[in-house]
């Protein structure tokens, strides 16, 4: 695991705490399992910029933001 990827994964754990949302929305919102989800969470799996756009798009952030 690299330490970025669990770093991103802290900060969509944070994202998603604070919209009162589960894995499973956000999930959706991705277009991607929850499985998939949990472990981006986890800084075990990695995901797509047309994903990232998407959760940018639902948090209201920059890329920036995301990835900072």
């Amino acid at each position: 695991m690299f330490e970025s990827q669990k770093v991103l994964g802290e900060k969509l754990r944070e994202l998603r705490k604070k919209k009162c949302k589960n894995k499973k929305e956000i999930a959706c919102v991705m277009g991607i399992s929850v499985y998939r989800y949990s472990n981006i969470e986890k800084g075990k799996g990695v995901f797509y910029i047309e994903q990232a756009k998407k959760l940018v798009e639902y948090y209201n952030i920059c890329l920036d933001d995301l990835i900072k």
